[in-house]
């Protein structure tokens, strides 16, 4: 074996990271905090994604306090994260069809595509597709 390209392989490795450096002061990413789920606890498995630029959170499950003496909660209802021109506002009132969590979902231009999930007793193998109306403030 030759060494030369060996060597020369790992100088490009080892080089590599320091050319592709950016100066730190750069501001490469703004941010700001969002409002907290309107659920305190939280929720796992839900179904998330975005459409006509809102934030779309729909079923999931948590554990009621006290965890250790609580059965897992499915839930099915669905919170939508719109942005204002004071912020961001959370719209509630929605439902999915039943209390639903760890499906598939993914967004897409006509909506947040849900796919399977289970509750409490069963495994679904249902699609919804969940789609924002930024003027009605519906979804549909």
């Amino acid at each position: 074996m030759r060494p030369l390209p060996f060597v020369a392989v790992l100088v490009l490795i080892v080089a590599a990271p320091a050319l592709g450096q950016v100066d730190p002061s750069d501001d490469l990413l703004a941010w700001t905090p969002l409002p907290d789920l309107p659920d305190p606890l939280g929720r796992a498995g839900a179904f998330v994604g975005v459409h006509n630029e809102a934030l779309i959170f729909a079923g999931g499950a948590n554990f009621p306090p006290p965890v250790w003496d609580n059965e897992k909660t499915w839930h099915a209802d669905v919170f939508v994260l719109e942005k204002t021109p004071d912020g961001y506002v959370w719209h509630e009132g929605f439902t999915l069809d039943r209390p639903l969590a760890y499906g598939a979902c993914v967004s897409t231009r006509h909506g947040l595509l849900c796919m399977g999930g289970n509750d409490s007793q069963n495994t679904w193998a249902n699609v919804s597709l969940l789609s924002w109306d930024p003027d009605r403030k519906q979804l549909a």
